[in-house]
């Protein structure tokens, strides 16, 4: 009988590969000790080795949004709206737009980011969610600014779906509206002021790296250059009622205060919307006044979006108990008459989701919407909707007969 040699036996492999990969381990970190691997970005990269980086890539997308369910209104102009403003602020930055190419800075990136009017056609609705929500690591794609507003990502995913089929022209339309032509005051950005804490939850980073202040010195210079209407009017209008598609807040009716708070809240991160966080991040505190007043001083008027067919009867009035715009209520809770009803409908989901942030009385609202079923969600949203505003400035000591 052969014996086996002393110290083999059916786990004999188990020494010498592990021996290998401590020698590979050392001499992997003895490199990167070393210095040798250049990282820079004007360095090429080694033959396949971004078709690989690319495929691991495309293969984590897939596999990571598997799950991920795709709603079935990704072809609304509401949503579509909602996507197209925020894009032309932030995200053509980098990635250009139909018409127009990328920026010297970006196509001297590595990687470089892609030309989305082209690319985006081989990218199926949860790849395009999964990275517009989570970015891409190593890459300069950064994650959703408010992880829990996936109603904000699924409609930048509507909107960039569209971005084959559009032109210059009707890019310049969608995204800008008819603020482009209109003759807005000028809000000065003010002396220099003290930088204000912003509060980050998508960031592992330690503190000391980065600066988690405002304002901030953003992609888009309307705040510096004194002209926040304008970019303000690209989705709440030129008079302030919002986008005809729908979805868009109504910000006529409410008072200074009211409007200085919510803006106040963006910047600071405590109420969560990358679309508004990525705006209001930019004003200085004299803008966010300035934008406040202005607003506050428009006559109140329903929203662009008005509803068409009549609401359905509600008992509005544990509503009406905080947002009934008596004297004293006004200057601590929004106006509801008039607001548009689907932005109000997704507040109250958002609400409901424990998505939204901040509120006037923190958790109130939360607690409220908690039981709130869709349906009832939507009739309470068009109730108000249909209502007239008033002037907030002016609110009687009494409900008005349609609030009672």
């Amino acid at each position: 009988m052969v014996q086996e040699p002393r110290g083999r036996g059916r786990f004999g492999w188990v020494l010498p590969v592990a021996v290998a990969g401590v020698v590979v381990a050392a001499g992997a970190a003895a490199v990167a000790a070393s210095g040798w691997l250049d990282l820079s970005a004007t360095t090429p990269d080694p033959p396949l080795f971004s078709t690989v980086v690319h495929a691991v890539f495309e293969r984590s997308t897939k596999v990571q949004s598997a799950g991920v369910k795709v709603p079935g209104d990704l072809n609304d102009p509401s949503r579509i709206a909602i996507g197209a403003g925020h894009f032309a602020n932030v995200c053509a930055n980098c990635h250009g737009a139909p018409g127009f190419g990328q920026s010297p800075s970006a196509l001297a990136m590595s990687p470089r980011p892609p030309w989305l009017p082209a690319q985006v056609r081989g990218m199926s609705d949860r790849h395009l969610f999964w990275v517009i929500k989570h970015g891409v690591k190593f890459t300069a794609m950064p994650g959703w600014p408010a992880q829990g507003r996936d109603d904000e990502i699924w409609s930048m995913v509507a909107f960039v779906r569209t971005l084959p089929r559009q032109t210059q022209a009707s890019f310049r339309q969608l995204t800008v509206g008819d603020a482009e032509a209109a003759a807005l005051p000028a809000i000065a950005f003010g002396p220099p002021s003290p930088l204000r804490p912003y509060a980050s939850r998508n960031s592992s980073a330690p503190p000391q790296t980065s600066s988690f202040t405002t304002p901030v010195w953003g992609p888009a210079d309307f705040a510096r250059d004194g002209n926040p209407l304008s970019t303000c009017a690209r989705c709440h209008g030129v008079a302030g009622t919002g986008r005809p598609e729908g979805g868009f807040p109504n910000l006529t009716g409410q008072t200074a205060a009211q409007l200085r708070r919510a803006l106040t809240q963006f910047a600071d991160g405590t109420r969560r919307s990358a679309i508004m966080q990525s705006v209001a991040a930019q004003l200085s505190p004299a803008q966010i006044d300035g934008v406040a007043r202005y607003y506050a001083g428009l006559t109140p008027a329903v929203a662009r979006a008005a509803p068409t067919s009549p609401a359905p009867a509600v008992d509005a009035s544990s509503c009406n108990g905080c947002h009934g715009l008596v004297a004293g209520n006004a200057l601590v809770y929004p106006q509801l008459r008039g607001q548009d009803a689907r932005y109000l409908a997704n507040q109250l989901r958002l609400f409901r989701d424990g998505a939204r942030g901040d509120a006037a009385v923190p958790g109130n609202m939360a607690r409220i919407a908690h039981n709130m079923p869709d349906p009832q969600i939507a009739a309470y949203a068009r109730h108000f909707a249909g209502l007239a505003p008033v002037d907030p400035n002016t609110v009687p000591n009494r409900l008005p007969e349609d609030e009672r």
